[in-house]
């Protein structure tokens, strides 16, 4: 499932995303609350996903994400770049029981990594 931010830069985002690993872009959630969201709106969003869905995208922005990567897992990030993608792997079962350290860091990449 992807949900993305209301706004232009993150819903291209994900639609780039989306045509690349073949979903369809039909099937793209907009969420307001992830707009200008706080971690504790974050939050509040990953934790009420539908169980159905194993793997997430959220696309959105800082300081919220970057406060959410920090706080599911044990990664200390400064800033999460324009472009990051951060992946975090739950053994958690439902994604109400997703809590502070739960996840770990599976990778992360940004354009400007490799320079």
């Amino acid at each position: 499932m992807i949900f993305a931010s209301p706004a232009k830069r993150a819903r291209k985002s994900a639609k780039i995303i989306a045509e690349e690993i073949g979903y369809p872009l039909e099937e793209i959630i907009t969420l307001a609350g992830i707009y200008d969201a706080s971690l504790v709106d974050l939050l509040e969003i990953v934790r009420d996903i539908d169980d159905r869905y194993h793997e997430v995208m959220l696309f959105g922005h800082n300081p919220g994400m970057t406060g959410l990567v920090n706080y599911l897992s044990d990664f200390d990030l400064d800033n999460l770049p324009t472009s990051g993608i951060v992946c975090i792997d739950f053994d958690e079962a439902a994604w109400h029981e997703i809590s502070r350290d739960s996840g770990e860091i599976v990778f992360f990449e940004y354009p400007k990594k490799s320079q």
